[in-house]
């Protein structure tokens, strides 16, 4: 009996793990059909609504027509942008903000350099204006490439304009 009972139970978690099916983003661009972005359930997005707001978390898929992020239920056929937020972006993005921290003290010191350049009255002087102008032009450099990254880096998926979406099985993807 309780070997069958077992047997039973065993089965029945088959039938039900087997009968949840997952799902995943597939977005094709509208003018190079070639070009397929998928994003799979689990994976962390933001969502921006047409009147602005924004939903961050991570995808969950409720149906084939509904997704979730952090609880927030959202009907697939109302998402004008999608964004990419993965732990790779994150990490650019702290780099960017280490960029910008260096490029900063870079500048600093080349400015520090070329007043005291034309401070001092001595040969020591002019040779510290130009040093002191490539130092802080190599920290503008960095600041504004720490700047682009750390602002103008991520996925995102225009839906009106660039980006067809739909809901597809795993398997299909």
């Amino acid at each position: 009996m309780k070997k069958s009972l077992i047997l039973f139970i065993l089965v029945l978690a088959g039938v039900f793990a087997y009968g949840q099916e997952k799902y995943a983003i597939k977005l094709t661009h509208k003018d190079k059909p070639e070009k397929v972005r998928y994003i799979y359930e689990g994976k962390r997005m933001m969502v921006i609504m047409p009147d602005g707001t924004k939903h961050k978390g991570k995808l969950e898929f409720l149906s084939s027509a509904d997704i979730s992020l952090n609880g927030t239920e959202i009907p697939c056929d109302n998402i004008p942008v999608i964004k990419g937020q993965s732990t790779g972006l994150l990490m650019g993005k702290i780099f960017g903000g280490v960029l910008i921290a260096g490029g900063l003290l870079f500048t600093g010191a080349g400015g520090a350099m070329i007043i005291s350049g034309f401070a001092e009255q001595s040969l020591a002087g002019i040779i510290l204006i130009p040093f002191g102008i490539v130092v802080a032009a190599g920290g503008v450099g960095s600041t504004l490439m720490g700047t682009t990254i750390l602002f103008f880096t991520g996925k995102k998926y225009d839906l009106e304009n660039d980006w067809d979406m739909e809901v597809v099985k795993v398997s299909e993807s």
